[in-house]
């Protein structure tokens, strides 16, 4: 009764008027209309996020992967260079001319250089090419370049900046260190190459609308190819930015760096050369077709007749769109692939070929005589009985099973080129195997640079070893003939003596001055045979390495020379070493001896000791105010027998200095000297650097001392 009272009460109001009706039809309509907006936004939001996000990641993927390839060729390249040894050998010369066409055919033979240039290890700029003789000998030391390779001793990519020659445009540069062939540092090789390719590649990739590529270098500068980079205060409250510089990479939904509106970002690092890639993609144009779908919903909803078309056209139209998306993401990402060097080719887990690039097909036809093809079973295009083959084949079997690989191979025809292969799995986002993939790059040239570095490593050290050979039979003559020389000369000292006594009374004084000659000939010839055994012996002298307080040294050695010196002697803080401490007292004894020797006629004589700690050496100098020297000899002065003074002035064998320079060389020092006629002369020398820093303030206090005390 209740139910047809209901039906009954209710029917009067649904049909008593056509208002009411097209009311309620016009409502459940719109209400039908609406929920089924609700159910596509839910429904499809979250695979047009998805969707984004996907494109973002591959076309940042892709183009980390072009950017960081050609970073990587051009570091290898400059690396390859720097370690020429005509490059090298002109260096250490100094031979501008040299150097000069070696960087004009550095920067010809590459066409992203636009510049080259080598600056000494302490940033003065020695060579460039072009030649821009105005800049030359300018200190490049604050430049991002020469810090990041002396910091990292290593290749280092710079920041981007702008040239201020000509062409004015953006750059950027990689610097490595240059070494001699003993591993010396000579200075940094910088090669500059232009960015304008760069930014144009940026500007004409066929990205959607509302979408952004751009990428970062170490300074926050961001390219995306517009016509100059942007500075860092233009965006720099965007965390991921930030977030990728600092090595990280991961997805954002926030406000855009470039327009400031919602956005789906993507962020990842270039490594390792800490720049950034950024992909964005406005929400408004990930989500317009939706918001259009909707529109038009609402608008079905009050145009009521017209609801059942205009959603198909929707619909048809929001698949058209979403395909051609779909497939300009796709081109975009063929034509990346297309156009590397590198081989590219991926297979499904079945074995056959889904996708390749145009240089995998070309190796591949060049070693096995035909093209592949889609579809075709990597089994039937490779022959596994193939000795090059076989290890390609399975390394993409383990890929297939899920074990990345990697393997060489020699491809192609004669001459053969080799590539690196490594493949990888492939999985769907549910972690199930896809099928695999390999990429292989050419590294003919980087190993052919390693045959010639090992060749001529085995040269040098070959050559090492006949020095080491021809030194043991010269020090092993020297001190033969050394001990030979005694016998004879102390039967002329002895029977010389022994005629003096016997026929004394017989002789006049001219005989008697004769023989004197002849027995104090024999004590100099008996002191230089001393001298040369002493020199003779440093060579076979094992070291005994310990740290020493030069400071205490140099007073112990002054306390056995200096008593009867006339003159006044400054001792300057110095600082310790580590070495052998007999041989450098020695070494001391020597130049103090001498200083002491050539500024004794000086009528106010003077000797000043001091020392340095510099570039991990210790530095010691010794300086007098005597006769000096002329320059023009000072090739002579570490020479054996070498002397640049008389003997009768000044008395000497001219192996004194030669045992310092040989002490010192033992050591790993090096040693000099300079001096000027009448003025006096400086000799110093080099030392390693003590393992432990000694504190020296107060024995090694600068001091004066004086022939009284």
């Amino acid at each position: 009764m209740a139910y047809a009272a209901a039906v009954t009460a209710s029917t009067p109001w649904v049909m008593a008027s056509p208002a009411r009706l097209g009311s309620l039809l016009f409502l459940v309509i719109s209400v039908c209309l609406l929920c089924f907006a609700t159910v596509v936004e839910f429904i499809s939001q979250p695979s047009l996020e998805t969707d984004a996000i996907q494109r973002n990641r591959t076309l940042a993927s892709m183009t980390n992967q072009a950017v960081r390839m050609r970073f990587d060729g051009l570091a290898s390249y400059t690396q390859l260079f720097s370690r020429r040894p005509t490059l090298v050998d002109a260096v250490e010369r100094g031979d501008a001319e040299a150097v000069t066409s070696q960087l004009a055919s550095f920067v010809s033979s590459h066409p992203l250089l636009i510049r080259a240039s080598i600056t000494d290890r302490d940033g003065q700029l020695r060579f460039d090419y072009p030649v821009d003789r105005k800049t030359h000998g300018l200190n490049l030391s604050q430049r991002d370049w020469y810090q990041g390779a002396q910091r990292l001793n290593a290749p280092y990519l710079s920041a981007l900046y702008f040239r201020a020659a000509s062409p004015q445009i953006y750059v950027t540069s990689i610097a490595t260190p240059l070494r001699s062939n003993d591993g010396r540092l000579l200075g940094y090789l910088s090669a500059q190459q232009s960015l304008d390719d760069l930014v144009r590649w940026i500007a004409q990739l066929p990205v959607i609308p509302g979408s952004h590529l751009a990428l970062i270098d170490q300074t926050g500068q961001m390219i995306d190819g517009g016509p100059r980079p942007r500075s860092p205060s233009s965006w720099q409250n965007h965390p991921e930015i930030g977030r990728a510089l600092a090595g990280e990479s991961g997805d954002r939904i926030g406000p855009s760096p470039f327009s400031g509106r919602p956005a789906i970002s993507y962020y990842a690092p270039i490594q390792p050369y800490g720049w950034a890639v950024l992909v964005t993609q406005e929400t408004e144009q990930v989500f317009a077709l939706l918001r259009m779908l909707q529109s038009q919903l609402v608008w079905l909803a009050l145009l009521l007749g017209l609801a059942l078309w205009p959603f198909a056209y929707l619909a048809a139209r929001t698949l058209f769109v979403q395909r051609r998306q779909s497939e300009q993401t796709d081109s975009l990402l063929n034509g990346i692939i297309e156009g590397s060097d590198d081989l590219i080719a991926v297979i499904d887990h079945e074995g056959r070929l889904l996708t390749f690039n145009r240089a995998w097909s070309e190796v591949i036809a060049r070693t096995i005589g035909r093209h592949p093809r889609s579809g075709q079973r990597l089994d039937d295009l490779l022959d596994k009985r193939e000795g090059s083959h076989a290890p390609l084949l399975e390394a993409w079997h383990k890929a297939l099973k899920g074990t990345p690989d990697s393997t060489t191979a020699r491809l192609g025809t004669e001459p053969f080129r080799t590539y690196e292969i490594r493949t990888t799995p492939l999985y769907d986002p549910k972690g199930r195997p896809l099928g695999a993939a390999a990429t292989g790059r050419d590294i003919s040239d980087r190993l052919a640079g390693s045959q010639a570095i090992s060749t001529l490593n085995q040269r040098l050290t070959q050559r090492a070893a006949e020095l080491e050979a021809t030194n043991k039979e010269l020090e092993s003559f020297s001190y033969s003939v050394s001990h030979d020389l005694r016998s004879p000369l102390r039967a002329i000292d002895g029977f010389s003596r022994m005629l003096a006594r016997r026929a004394g009374p017989r002789l006049d004084d001219e005989d008697r001055r004769l023989l004197a000659v002849v027995r104090d000939n024999c004590q100099v010839m008996a002191r230089l045979i001393d001298d040369l055994l002493t020199f003779s012996r440093l060579s076979r002298q094992a070291l005994s390495q310990v740290e020493i307080d030069m400071n205490k040294l140099v007073n112990e050695v002054w306390s056995q020379l200096g008593e009867n010196y006339p003159g006044t002697i400054e001792i300057e803080p110095l600082p310790p070493a580590h070495g052998d401490r007999a041989l450098l007292k020695q070494v001391w004894a020597n130049l103090l001896d001498n200083a002491i020797k050539y500024s004794a006629p000086s009528p106010q004589p003077y000797i000043k000791v001091s020392g340095l700690r510099e570039d991990g050496e210790c530095r010691y100098l010794i300086q007098d105010n005597g006769v000096g020297f002329d320059m023009r000899y000072v090739h002579k002065l570490f020479g054996v027998f070498q002397r640049l003074h008389a003997g009768t002035s000044f008395p000497g064998t001219g192996v004194g200095l030669a045992i310092v320079a040989r002490v010192v060389a033992r050591h790993g020092g090096r040693v000099w000297g300079e001096g000027e006629p009448g003025v006096g002369a400086t000799f110093g020398f080099t030392l390693p650097a003590a393992m432990q820093t000694m504190v020296f303030a107060s024995e090694g206090a600068s001091h004066v001392q004086h022939a009284s005390s």
